[in-house]
């Protein structure tokens, strides 16, 4: 058998698949781990290996660079060579197949660990805290609690009981000894039973059946805070994966309804496959974006979940080579104060909102809360510590005054648990106040969104105006041809009349003759005046523009005519006077009836110079008419004429062919007698 036609193990390449994807941002290891479940079952190799590749990842990048293996090996894929130095390096130490790009990676061993030993070689550890414990929730829509943990009794494991549920140093300092097969019940979030580090689940029948959740306590605290009773209508605004979305449907003891929305489809089918294993019934799943949902989608809303997109700087198995710039973090907290926003103003039956983030970054925490809070007036901000005691110590930084106090924090190290940032929102009821209301940033923020709509709608204006401009352009030229069309029109048919009428006397000279009224053809009466009028209106536009120069003009003069004294040099731009009238005119009242007079000999001579123009028009128009009469009245003489000629022709020709036929009845007597004659 050759070498490169043996195939490289099924678990290498869908581990370098699950790499490829986390490093281009698609999503979580643990999210695209479960998605390639269906690919290879064994999704706790894939996840361990993917975890120690970006834990190891510069490291990784630093061999790579120094043996220069993607250069001299083109054809090797880099996610799959990175995936392989892992195994060989830090997982099993080494690779069992026989494919060529093991093969290839196996060559490169000797090399990659002289690197490794070099004191160069930067050594970065980026390990999970060895005292964080493994935390399983109770899915108690399928078990609960008491059966729970009697059937891990009955595998051998030992409930270490702690009773003191105000001692929560207490409790850690017991968290951090367990070891071997103990357990414990957790004092802050029902149904949670806390395991020693490293316990490993994924091939518990409890965890293939859906019993039991691999759940942080962190990732539980937003929804044992927001605690819905049952019954009640819950919105989880970004439900995907689904853990906190079947924990809502738990806590509602599936009583109720939970719409849980999200926008990504890959991250929408997750949701609804981890829902599915729940046995929830209460859940609607909704593939959108909540940003465009309101109180008419998801009516009688009282309890919402804001859950946003965040840096993940709290999770322990967070690609480490995925730095936050500050434009990435600066777009993340515009989305998280927009969501934040849209729960708090958008449905007016909600109670209560929590907001959580798997990030240790205030610019995602406490800043965005202080400024959705600064410009609401309907939510207050309550203290976190009412839900999990006063001895909880991780609170919000002391920078943000009362909104520090009141947020809360869980903390990887002082915790053990993932990094995580919850505060809490309630309805302001009557006589109450948001304590941390800015009038002056919201009113200046209203003002700016007034001003906003205020341009829209002037631009909006300004566009219909010019549209409407443009078309009436087009009407009056339209308008306009027409007239003259039908105007000239009517001055032909005025003339064909009258010629008609003319012509019809030369050739009836009998004018008694009664013509039945069934003959008579019907003429429309076009009076002198009318042609006139008809021609006047040719002019008209020439002279509407002219007298409207004259109206703007003096609309200009009365404008003037309200400038002071001190306007003199404005008066004498616009209107022409001389420095003389100028200082004659001693104040307002001389101004204006020099003013007037000046109005009044322009518009005199306007409409003089009118009158003018519209008689010279109408002495070319019938001069016009006249030379086109007397060419039609001419053609129409010559016409006649031939046609008295024509018939005069007839008439002689009638006469004589008369004439012949008389001579010939003659001869044809005389012949008839003759021929009598001869036969007597």
């Amino acid at each position: 058998m050759k070498i490169h036609s043996v195939k490289v193990p099924r678990l290498y390449k869908v581990a370098a698949e699950v790499a490829k994807e986390v490093g281009e941002g698609i999503g979580s290891i643990k999210t695209l781990v479960y998605e390639k479940k269906k690919k290879h079952p064994n999704i706790k190799a894939i996840y361990a290996i993917v975890s120690t590749l970006f834990q190891k990842y510069e490291e990784i990048e630093t061999l790579l660079k120094r043996s220069q293996l993607l250069i001299k090996e083109t054809k090797l894929n880099p996610w799959l060579a990175k995936v392989l130095i892992v195994e060989l390096l830090w997982g099993k130490t080494y690779l069992p197949g026989q494919s060529k790009p093991e093969n290839t990676i196996r060559a490169y061993e000797q090399i990659f660990k002289a690197h490794l030993s070099d004191s160069k070689v930067k050594e970065i550890e980026h390990k999970e805290n060895d005292n964080k414990p493994r935390y399983v929730r109770i899915n108690t829509l399928i078990s609960n609690l008491t059966e729970a943990v009697e059937s891990f009794r009955e595998e051998g494991w030992v409930l270490n009981r702690f009773l003191n549920k105000n001692d929560y140093k207490g409790f850690l300092e017991t968290v951090s000894s367990l070891k071997g097969r103990e357990f414990m019940i957790d004092i802050h979030v029902p149904n949670l039973l806390v395991f020693p580090p490293k316990t490993e689940f994924y091939q518990h029948p409890a965890y293939k059946n859906g019993s039991i959740i691999l759940q942080d306590k962190a990732s539980c605290l937003p929804v044992h805070i927001l605690n819905p009773p049952p019954g009640s209508t819950v919105l989880d605004m970004c439900a995907a994966p689904g853990m906190k979305t079947t924990h809502l449907a738990a806590v509602l003891n599936d009583q109720g309804t939970v719409y849980a929305t999200e926008r990504n489809p890959r991250r929408f089918e997750v949701l609804n496959n981890i829902v599915f294993a729940s046995g929830a019934n209460c859940i609607k799943t909704f593939n959108k974006d909540v940003l465009d949902c309101t109180k008419a989608d998801f009516p009688d809303v009282e309890y919402i979940l804001v859950d946003p997109s965040c840096s993940g700087t709290g999770m322990a198995d967070r690609p480490q080579e995925n730095e936050i710039t500050p434009s990435r973090l600066s777009s993340l907290t515009g989305f998280q104060i927009k969501i934040l926003r849209h729960a708090l103003t958008k449905f007016p039956s909600a109670k209560r909102v929590v907001y959580s983030t798997c990030s240790i970054m205030s610019e995602e925490n406490e800043d965005v809360v202080r400024q959705v809070l600064e410009t609401n007036y309907n939510f207050k901000l309550i203290s976190a510590s009412q839900f999990v005691g006063e001895t909880w110590h991780s609170f919000g930084s002391s920078d943000y005054g009362d909104i520090g106090k009141f947020c809360l924090y869980a903390k990887p190290h002082s915790d053990y648990t993932n990094g995580f940032f919850v505060a809490i929102f309630e309805r302001l009821q009557e006589a109450e106040e948001n304590q941390f209301f800015n009038t002056r940033i919201f009113n200046f923020k209203k003002h700016v969104q007034e001003n906003e709509k205020w341009k829209l709608k002037k631009q909006r204006k300004y566009k219909q105006n010019l549209i409407d401009k443009e078309f009436s352009k087009n009407d009056v030229h339209q308008t306009q041809d027409k007239n003259e069309k039908k105007n000239i029109q009517n001055v032909y048919i005025n003339e064909d009349c009258e010629q008609n009428d003319k012509c019809n006397d030369s050739k009836n000279p009998n004018q008694n003759e009664v013509i039945p009224k069934y003959k008579q053809k019907k003429k429309k009466n076009y009076t002198g005046d009318a042609l006139t009028e008809k021609i006047y209106i040719l002019d008209n536009t020439a002279s509407d523009r002219k007298i409207r120069k004259y109206d703007e003009e003096s609309e200009k003069y009365e404008k003037i005519g309200i400038l002071q004294n001190g306007d003199n040099q404005k008066i004498k731009r616009k209107k022409g006077l001389t420095k003389s009238e100028i200082s004659s005119v001693a104040g307002h009242d001389n101004l204006e009836s020099i003013q007037l007079k000046k109005l009044k000999n322009k518009t005199t001579k306007s409409f003089e110079r009118l009158e003018n123009l519209t008689q010279e028009r109408i002495d070319q128009k019938s001069i016009i008419s006249n030379n086109k009469k007397s060419k039609k009245f001419k053609q129409a003489e010559v016409a006649l004429e031939r046609g008295i000629v024509i018939n005069d022709r007839l008439v002689a020709v009638k006469s004589e062919s008369k004439i012949n036929t008389k001579k010939n009845k003659e001869q044809n007597n005389v012949y008839e007698m003759i021929n009598v004659d001869k036969k007597k």
